[in-house]
């Protein structure tokens, strides 16, 4: 299974939400032109001018070093760059961290051995079925 690494540590991740969010709003206050928001919720059908572009600068942000790792969003604002645990569940129900996702790649531990279920080690070979134009 997967787990993202830091997932469970939420001071963290607010920590670093609130450092992007000062950051974005802080270039936005350089180099944009703020219109004044509408006022008060109830009744109002107005939207905010600059409530776009605050979020096109948000969804931009680039942050290095939070808590948690390297901040960017994609295109559909999911973090880029979050970090997994590979996790192999055991016997006993033992879970034992095989590797790590970064976004990118996949890097396993060569000291970890995966027990599979019936308690194999070895990988098993894959097998093809011919088919008509080729194998599945």
């Amino acid at each position: 299974g997967l787990q993202l690494i830091n997932g469970k540590n939420e001071s963290a991740h607010i920590t670093d939400a609130v450092a992007v969010v000062a950051q974005s709003l802080q270039e936005l206050f350089e180099k944009e032109n703020i219109t004044e928001p509408p006022q008060g919720c109830v009744g109002n059908t107005n939207i905010w001018r600059t409530g776009p572009l605050f979020k096109r600068v948000l969804m931009a942000s680039k942050y290095a070093d939070g808590l948690t790792g390297r901040i960017e969003f994609n295109d559909d604002g999911d973090r880029r760059f979050a970090t997994y645990s590979i996790l192999n569940h055991q016997k006993a129900g033992r879970v034992i961290q095989v590797g790590v996702f970064n976004g990118t790649q996949v890097v396993m531990n060569p000291q970890r051995k995966i027990i599979r279920p019936g308690g194999e080690t070895e990988k098993p070979v894959g097998h093809l079925f011919p088919t008509a134009g080729g194998a599945v």
